[in-house]
């Protein structure tokens, strides 16, 4: 599934986003970006970034099966 991450800027800022990798990436894939609307706005320490998950691709992933992409949701 999914795993939830973060990236710190150099300005001390902290970006958290939803991640998906297959198991076994053996040759290039394509990256699926998903850009939320206003509406998944959360607080700036992330703790809401579920709710991205909710909507877009990520609420239609089954635990089960693997996707040839990697993709993000910032």
């Amino acid at each position: 599934m999914y795993t939830k991450r973060f990236f710190d800027n150099p300005y001390g800022q902290s970006f958290h986003y939803l991640h998906y990798t297959p198991a076994e990436v053996n040759e290039p894939m394509p990256l699926v970006v998903f850009m939320h609307g206003y509406g998944e706005c959360g607080p700036a320490d992330g703790s809401d970034v579920d709710h991205v998950a909710r909507h877009g691709f990520f609420k239609h992933m089954k635990q089960d099966k693997e996707y040839p992409c990697i993709m993000v949701a910032p």
